[in-house]
């Protein structure tokens, strides 16, 4: 046989199969394959990658980004941005609204590389400017339209995406949440719950979500946070986690504070995604930057390199629905590859509240290869 792809010698992990090796991996039409030696005892391929020296990922997911370029004032090109960092495949988080989602379906997803899924803002006009908030109140939802949306793209809306803060929901309580996951039950679908500053005490909040539903920005600090008056994190946060709810945390540029991941740390209480919230105005700049340096800082607070990418494969591949396609380099599951290198170098990360940390480690994009593809490649790789 002879391969498309052969990526050789680079140390392989996969969290799905919980493999962490030097490995060789086959891929033809698009496909990661078993390998077969010819009848000459070789192995061939239109293409040998060497990986010397280099981790190869399954290709990452980015869990929590904005990508509604040109609709938004927070979203960005998915493939200029996210393919030269390693990142294969996104998930939206409600930037479009009902009103607008055919136009970032058209525009943004159908028309990149990298596999998108999104969730519906429950606001008509989703998340269009900074400059005011959206309207959340449950009187204003259009019900009819949503409906729609999730018949017609079954097979890219993943869920419906609400904020609960004091700026959106003032008075209103806990009934924008309510109605949201009422509607969600209807849908069968997941909700995503953006937390910050809450309206509603924490253990409130917590009580209404389900399995599946997403929490996020666990560690921003504005008004009520996860840690109760007695500056333990809330009961009710381990048991929604334990029923399956998932925590995200969707850094952003201020969302969160290295404070506050260390103690969360010592008591036990770990996130499921490593979301970046990554928009217009903070890609490229500190202290997210990317998917990359954010596992990089992540890894300095002593999770490991297997916990980390799962948090950026397997896990977001499962809120995707794509558990069956990506999020692998198993056999079978399509041929996204994320080749990084580990640069050993002392780096101080910054926090937006003051916070530092010291790094020892870097991760460096070499090359993303997507669907079997070579779309990226370090000029020094």
């Amino acid at each position: 046989m002879v391969y498309d792809l052969i990526v050789k010698n680079g140390i392989v992990v996969d969290p799905l199969r919980k493999i962490h090796k030097k490995q060789d991996i086959y891929v033809k039409n698009e496909m990661f394959v078993l390998p077969k030696i010819d009848g000459k005892g070789e192995m061939r391929a239109k293409k040998i990658i060497d990986a010397t020296g280099c981790y190869v990922f399954p290709g990452l997911i980015e869990g929590h980004t904005h990508l509604y370029e040109g609709g938004s004032e927070a979203g960005y090109s998915p493939d200029l941005m996210l393919l030269p960092n390693g990142v294969t495949s996104a998930i939206d988080q409600g930037t479009a609204g009902s009103a607008n989602f055919t136009s970032f379906y058209n525009q943004t997803i159908l028309q990149s590389k990298v596999d998108i899924k999104a969730f519906l803002n429950i606001s008509s006009t989703g998340i269009t400017t900074e400059k005011y908030i959206e309207n959340i109140d449950p009187s204003f939802y259009d019900r009819d339209t949503i409906r729609y949306l999730f018949r017609k793209h079954k097979d890219t809306l993943i869920g419906l995406k609400i904020r609960m803060e004091e700026a959106s929901c003032g008075e209103m309580g806990i009934t924008p949440l309510a109605k949201t996951i009422e509607l969600a039950e209807e849908l069968d679908c997941p909700v995503a719950v953006h937390v910050k500053n809450p309206n509603v005490p924490i253990p409130e909040i917590a009580s209404l979500l389900r399995k599946k539903d997403t929490w996020i920005h666990i560690y921003q600090q504005t008004g009520q946070t996860i840690f109760n008056q007695h500056n333990f994190i809330y009961p009710e946060l381990f048991e929604a986690q334990k029923r399956g709810v998932l925590f995200d945390v969707a850094s952003g540029r201020s969302a969160f504070s290295f404070k506050m991941i260390r103690e969360s740390m010592e008591q036990g209480f770990k996130p499921d995604l490593l979301g970046t919230d990554l928009v217009q105005f903070n890609y490229y700049e500190k202290p997210i930057f990317s998917l990359l340096y954010t596992i990089s800082l992540y890894k300095s607070f002593g999770f490991t390199i297997d916990e980390l990418i799962e948090k950026c494969t397997v896990l977001p591949a499962k809120l995707m629905k794509l558990d069956d396609k990506i999020g692998s380099l198993a056999p079978g599951f399509q041929a996204d590859i994320s080749i990084v290198k580990m640069k050993q170098t002392d780096i101080l990360f910054e926090d937006r509240h003051g916070g530092k940390q010291i790094g020892q480690e870097l991760l460096i994009p070499m090359a993303t290869i997507k669907a079997g593809r070579l779309l990226y490649q370090n000029i020094e790789f």
